[in-house]
């Protein structure tokens, strides 16, 4: 249902139990690009997060703050994406356009936060939920304290080093299975392990055989070679 006061210039939806004011025009279109916008330096932001954590990886320096900025910057962007697809949804066709802004912004932030969850945190410790299920829990103003995060996620203190398995450097691996992946990370256990296998070692993992493990050794040794130029 929708009701609309004509004095005081206002339109309500009701659906259900939820009850939404819908805004003019002139008033929500300046507001929905401006969350565009916001969605668009958050993620140069969560970019940047993400190349320091790959180095990090590479030199086997990762400290519970890295993973965290990575965590907060890709959840943030998924809370804000939600808020323009609901500020998208009142204005009509216009709004389509700034929902798909938001859509193709977000492309792959999702699975980033998967695969950073499963290689570093996988359950929290003291519940056993999925972390990203105790991630959802914390009300968006909760996200930009580092340590509450840490916590919530069960991490540990900020300046803790981890070591993950290697998902996601698997998960850039083109055209590599889910199942193989998960059988490399589960047959290594360990990044550092994954990126100094020979190719007689990969090949020996489930569902890899030699051929697969040769593209996969050349594919580290061009990981550990773009970051040993970048590092110079």
């Amino acid at each position: 249902m929708i009701a609309v006061s004509v004095p005081r210039g206002l339109a309500t939806l009701y659906f259900g139990a939820e009850r939404c004011q819908l805004k003019a025009e002139v008033e929500a279109i300046p507001a929905t690009v401006q969350a565009v916008a916001d969605l668009d330096r958050l993620r140069l932001r969560l970019d940047e997060a993400e190349a320091l954590l790959d180095r990090a990886e590479l030199e086997d320096a990762v400290r519970v703050r890295s993973v965290v900025t990575v965590l907060q910057r890709a959840a943030l962007m998924l809370r804000l994406q939600a808020d323009v697809e609901e500020m998208a949804a009142g204005l009509g066709p216009i709004g389509k356009v700034y929902a798909m802004q938001a859509t193709d912004l977000c492309e792959g932030v999702q699975e980033a936060i998967e695969l950073l969850a499963a290689d570093y945190v996988r359950v929290h410790r003291a519940t056993r939920l999925p972390a990203l299920e105790q991630l959802e829990s914390v009300p968006t103003e909760g996200l930009y304290d580092a340590g509450r995060v840490a916590a919530t996620v069960g991490l540990g203190p900020l300046e803790d080093s981890l070591r993950p398995q290697g998902l996601r450097l698997l998960g850039r691996v083109p055209r590599l299975p889910d199942q193989v992946r998960n059988a490399l990370a589960h047959h290594f256990g360990d990044v550092q392990k994954l990126l100094t296998a020979g190719v007689d070692e990969l090949a020996q993992v489930e569902g890899v055989g030699r051929t697969r493990a040769e593209q996969l050794r050349s594919h580290f040794d061009r990981v550990v070679g773009w970051e040993f130029e970048s590092g110079r």
